[in-house]
């Protein structure tokens, strides 16, 4: 396919790994910066152990809101450069059906961004869609990563121990929230009013924050450059 090899040729794919490390630390930084001005509406200071991580882009309550959405939108961007150029450069037909995926994961960030929890409906879907498709991304990819070519290894394979780390992750979250009797609606802010000290529902999305952004800085110190090496 023809536009598969100009992607593969274009400089700034060949670097993807970077796009997905510089996305990672964008999501950081909007994260750590709202996190320390957060004041809730009962005067909480915010906590890993009780606090969604959307809570920080909720206009009105969290006071650097706009940092925190603002750098989902970015690092939404150059999440589609990252799912782009690892697709192409690890290629086959894992990695094939595992950029779609991974393009759907990065608007998805970018959408929770552009609807914050003040918009519940759409951040909510968008924020399951991340969920998803991103648990699909990492195991497509992890297979492509797996399998590729011995000629044109990009890769190395044991960026997978992350990934199974991050599979877990996402896996642990989708059923918890499953098999919880409201469903969602721990997201609803009705549900804040009488937050536990510890909330298990958001501890385990923020595993899935730690062990996806631990996912793109593996990746990115396992790019290999030569096109021809054994493991």
């Amino acid at each position: 396919m023809k536009w598969v090899e100009y992607i593969r040729e274009f400089p700034p794919f060949k670097r993807f790994h970077l796009f997905g490390m510089t996305g990672s630390i964008v999501v950081l930084a909007c994260v750590v910066i709202p996190m320390i001005a957060y004041v809730g509406n009962a005067g909480e200071r915010f906590s890993p152990l009780n606090h969604f991580i959307s809570e920080l882009g909720l206009v009105g309550v969290s006071r650097l809101a706009c940092v925190f959405n603002a750098g989902l939108v970015a690092a939404g961007v150059l999440y589609v450069l990252f799912a782009l150029g690892l697709g192409v450069e690890v290629g086959g037909w894992w990695a094939a059906v595992g950029t779609p995926a991974g393009l759907v994961s990065a608007v998805s960030v970018a959408c929770v961004g552009v609807f914050p929890m003040n918009n519940l409906t759409p951040h909510i879907a968008s924020a399951m869609l991340f969920f998803r498709s991103g648990l699909v991304t990492v195991l497509l990819f992890g297979i492509a990563i797996q399998f590729q070519r011995p000629d044109r290894r990009v890769v190395a394979r044991r960026s997978n121990i992350a990934g199974i780390v991050t599979l877990l992750a996402f896996a642990g979250f989708l059923v918890w929230m499953e098999l919880q009797p409201g469903g969602y609606s721990d997201f609803r802010p009705s549900a804040f009013r009488n937050r536990p000290a510890v909330w298990v529902s958001a501890i385990l999305e923020w595993s899935i924050l730690v062990t996806m952004i631990t996912w793109f800085f593996t990746v990115g110190a396992c790019r290999r450059y030569p096109k021809a090496q054994s493991e």
